[in-house]
């Protein structure tokens, strides 16, 4: 070969291809042209050389080979942006979660806050019972927190009891609404004698809080005859 010959221009592989869309990744009215060069000869980007695998690990492509997820000759596409897939599913986790719960019920939204309540009364009321049965030691640090909790927990029980809430997962009677003035008078006994309870448990022995501590239960008792369901 002559020293001033012309080089002649090494021929691509890809000229005859016809762009591909890519899923639809490409606006729309845009003119599929035989994609550009990848910079590499051949190009051995995923979108040029099909045998690619589809999601390679940094690092282990063979020699040559690009290491990002697309090719660099189609403009619209970032390289090394995640797939289709991987996007579609961020998007629709990302919807679930702000997507708005089902809205309760006032009347579910108040069964559920009275069961909370007197929950937490029962387990104080219960640590308490287990100092005056002598099922456990006395500890009136202890005793006078557990009264002072079902007290404020007592208070508590003032709201939470709509019209309408005896339906659903509730052991609530329809007596409390067809005879709320006694079953208030009965809540406000409950809830003084909590008090009384929380105040002798300040100085208290376990002697003297005993007559107190069964006091509160005759209170629990006498609502819960007439009030809650079996």
């Amino acid at each position: 070969m002559a020293a001033n010959a012309p080089v002649e221009p090494r021929p691509n592989k890809h000229q005859d291809k016809t762009r591909v869309n890519m899923g639809g990744l490409l606006s729309k009215g845009a003119k599929d042209t035989a994609p550009k060069v990848c910079g590499q000869q051949p190009c051995m980007c995923r979108n040029c050389d099909p045998g690619r695998p589809n999601q390679p690990q940094i690092g282990t492509d063979p020699p040559g080979r690009r290491t990002d997820r697309q090719c660099y000759s189609y403009p619209s596409v970032t390289p090394g942006a995640p797939s289709m897939k991987r996007t579609l599913i961020s998007a629709v986790l990302l919807l679930t979660l702000l997507a708005p719960a089902v809205a309760a019920t006032p009347e579910e939204d108040a069964i559920e806050r009275r069961h909370a309540i007197f929950e937490l009364i029962a387990f104080n009321v219960g640590t308490m019972g287990g100092m005056v049965r002598e099922k456990i030691p006395f500890d009136q640090t202890e005793f006078k927190k557990r009264a002072l909790n079902a007290a404020f927990m007592a208070q508590m029980l003032d709201e939470h009891w709509p019209k309408g809430s005896d339906k659903g997962g509730t052991d609530a009677k329809p007596d409390i609404w067809e005879n709320e003035a006694d079953f208030r008078a009965k809540l406000k006994s409950f809830q003084d004698q909590a008090n009384s309870l929380y105040k002798a448990s300040k100085t208290g022995t376990l002697e003297t809080l005993k007559p107190e501590f069964g006091k509160l239960i005759e209170q629990c008792k006498g609502c819960h005859d007439q009030y809650k369901a079996d």
